[in-house]
């Protein structure tokens, strides 16, 4: 039987087209030390792949402060936005797999659980945002990854069929959410410690999108 040819691809953001985690680590530093909560890099590692919005809640749980919680929130991504517009670089492999799915006649999304104003400051900084058929953040929908909702978001926007969609995805959390969606799943570990997880819930694992090939696009990812 003929494997029906993909639809779309759906890039993840944070550790997949950017390193971005650096430049949250210092503005969660920064902000909520400022505001009296003890900053270690074992909370940093938990907080890592939680929305802002969770990140600001876990951080009032451990240490509450007099301001109104969404005033941290906005400073944080203020903070981390500001650090991406001077800085702001494109990890190796991502023009030329962004052009891989262009030239396979492909629909392009992105589905990231970072603030909407990120995800479009990323992609214009990168010169890249008229690549993308939609740009999609969790905080248009209920639920971030791991929940499926920004997929689910991005598959009705793309008009794209679930089984006839890839997502990349660099961490445990999104590739849970895409897989929770009913979409294949190439996983691009961004951390070492995601690559044996990683193996196992995706359909496949490389170890940079500079690995991505024209066959992971023809409806099989192996």
């Amino acid at each position: 039987m003929l494997t029906p040819p993909l639809q779309a691809v759906i890039f993840d953001m944070d550790g997949l087209i950017v390193d971005s985690e650096p430049y949250w680590k210092k503005a969660e530093y920064k902000v909520f030390s400022a505001l009296g909560c003890e900053v270690t890099p074992q909370d940093q590692q938990h907080t890592a792949n939680l929305t802002t919005q969770a990140v600001t809640e876990y951080w009032f749980a451990k240490s509450p402060w007099q301001q109104p919680k969404h005033h941290a929130e906005q400073a944080v991504i203020e903070e981390v936005e500001a650090l991406l517009k001077t800085q702001c670089q494109a990890k190796l492999g991502f023009y030329q797999a962004l052009d891989l799915c262009r030239q396979h006649d492909l629909k392009v999304g992105l589905a990231s659980n970072a603030p909407l104003r990120l995800c479009r400051a990323i992609t214009q900084s990168l010169n890249c945002a008229a690549a993308f058929d939609c740009i999609l953040s969790s905080e248009q929908v209920k639920a971030g990854k791991p929940a499926p909702d920004v997929y689910l978001h991005a598959l009705k926007t793309l008009n794209a069929s679930a089984e006839l969609t890839l997502a990349l995805e660099d961490s445990i959390t999104g590739a849970k959410a895409a897989k929770s969606a009913g979409l294949k799943v190439i996983g691009i570990p961004s951390e070492h410690h995601y690559y044996e997880p990683l193996k196992h819930l995706a359909d496949v694992t490389l170890s940079s999108l500079c690995e991505l090939r024209p066959h992971h696009l023809i409806g099989k990812t192996s």
